[in-house]
């Protein structure tokens, strides 16, 4: 139970603050980096923030927003959808400041591997992203949006890869690029995270018994150079912010190493795809489903 989680329970790690039960920071610089993120999301789906057909509202509709984080995607819906409520629900008790918060939105505290969320239940569309790297037992949560949802309600799960693709045959095993993402890739192993959820969770959502499961694959490339556009700008920025944000207390918690190593690790990774000499790029898949 987080519900008198404060600032004062935030670790320290370097500069980076951290929840207790969370790898990646819980900063200013993180909620930049993701709000950079869901601006790359957004234009990836063609400019939507989701790409599931919701019915037309009937009354009273639920749309619950999981691992909401500092609740970018839930405070645009719900401007969005003003005729529906939003409920956005992360471990953190951290928000975005915005000039006006929409009447229709609100924000819970709980851990979502947790037997009981204490949301409620009722709803119309269960929305998660970038879940991938914090979730330990994908069936269960998997179990526990089904029972959230209405008969007939709507999932959408959007996730990009956690380890890239070459784009040729410049990411090779003794690059910098490399090593941070072998590093990754072991953390996350022994933290019992699925690594290659791209490839796993529509047969994971079929497993937990929804109908009309839909897969969308995407790429995501990383551009360096001069002729960049806006959008190849964020994807590079949230790329580079990255590396320390997933991989600094993975690296000193997990791998034992040393801040200065880890942040080490992290830096030599964020050079060398700055330079331009590895191309690499990022799988994305979104799943949509129906209970039925």
């Amino acid at each position: 139970d987080y519900s008198d989680f404060s600032d004062s329970d935030l670790l320290a790690l370097g500069s980076r603050t951290y929840h207790p039960s969370y790898l990646l920071p819980t900063d200013q610089d993180e909620e930049i980096r993701l709000k950079f993120a869901h601006d790359i999301w957004r234009d990836h789906l063609g400019g939507k923030p989701f790409l599931s057909t919701l019915p037309p509202a009937d009354g009273e509709f639920k749309i619950l927003d999981l691992g909401s984080g500092f609740g970018h995607w839930a405070l645009e819906v719900a401007a969005l959808y003003p005729d529906a409520d939003v409920l956005g629900f992360d471990l953190n008790a951290v928000q975005i400041e915005v000039d006006e918060v929409p009447k229709n939105v609100e924000f819970a505290v709980g851990d979502l591997e947790e037997p009981r969320w204490g949301v409620g239940r009722g709803f119309g569309f269960v929305h998660g992203r970038g879940l991938g790297g914090s979730i330990e037992d994908w069936g269960s949560v998997l179990r526990r949006a089904w029972r959230h949802l209405t008969p007939h309600g709507h999932l959408e799960l959007a996730e990009r890869a956690l380890t890239p693709t070459s784009l040729d045959a410049t990411y090779k095993p003794n690059t910098a690029l490399h090593t941070y993402y072998t590093h990754l890739t072991t953390a996350l192993q022994r933290l019992n995270r699925t690594v290659g959820i791209t490839e796993e969770l529509k047969n994971l959502v079929l497993e937990a018994g929804f109908e009309d499961v839909q897969e969308v694959r995407g790429f995501i490339p990383v551009r360096v150079g001069a002729d960049m556009t806006e959008m190849e700008k964020f994807v590079l920025f949230v790329v580079l912010e990255s590396f320390e944000a997933w991989g600094l207390r993975a690296f000193v918690e997990v791998l034992g190493m040393g801040v200065d190593e880890a942040r080490a690790v992290c830096e030599n990774a964020a050079k060398e795809l700055r330079e331009g000499g590895v191309r690499i790029g990022f799988r994305t898949v979104v799943v949509t489903a129906r209970k039925p």
